[in-house]
């Protein structure tokens, strides 16, 4: 009976220690993860386009911000070459933007992982909206993350993006040229490569 008592004791003592030790633990704050990805890219000299990755359903959409329009550049206008030559270089420049044809594709678990690890990544600088001197020229970006933690980042790096920025948004056309069965998509996904 003396060793009982012993034993609760000793259990009654420690009893409180432990249980700071688990509220301890349940108060670590989450770092939180990836939870939403939404990437707009504007290049130069084609149409925008943007694509949603919901990581927590496991899909993407891959769609244009904008009705399809294209102006015709002041040197097809101006040109004053023979008729069929003027048809031709026309024909060239809307072959090099066409129609998107929007669509939506489920996301594996690999490509999940590799956003998240990604975003885990990123600095507080890479989170930073703050752009010093942006370029004169290139593709420019518009970044927006939801992590699990209901902390949300719009990031609008244009067309300095950081190196982890970057990797982001590659890491995600990447994944969408994998999964797009447009030809269509594919000349526009090829262009947008092309800016980095």
């Amino acid at each position: 009976m003396k060793y009982i008592f012993t034993i609760i004791s000793c259990i009654a003592l420690h009893f409180p220690e432990m249980e700071n030790s688990s509220v301890i633990k349940n108060n670590i704050p989450d770092e939180g993860k990836a939870i939403l990805v939404k990437v707009s890219f504007f290049p130069s000299f084609h149409l925008p386009v943007e694509t949603i990755f919901n990581l927590n359903e496991k899909y993407f959409v891959f769609y244009s911000p904008v009705p399809h329009s294209v102006d015709l550049p002041q040197s097809i206008l101006s040109h004053n070459s023979s008729d069929e030559e003027v048809r031709e270089e026309y024909q060239n420049y809307l072959d090099e933007r066409p129609r998107l044809v929007p669509f939506k594709s489920s996301l594996s678990d690999n490509d999940i992982v590799s956003i998240q690890n990604i975003v885990k990544t990123f600095s507080d600088s890479d989170f930073s909206d703050e752009v010093e001197e942006p370029a004169t020229d290139g593709m420019s970006v518009n970044i927006a993350i939801l992590l699990s933690n209901s902390k949300f980042y719009q990031l609008n790096p244009l067309n300095v993006p950081s190196q982890k920025q970057r990797e982001l948004y590659q890491q995600i056309l990447n994944i969408i040229i994998s999964k797009n069965i447009n030809d269509n998509n594919a000349v526009i996904l090829k262009k947008l490569t092309e800016y980095d």
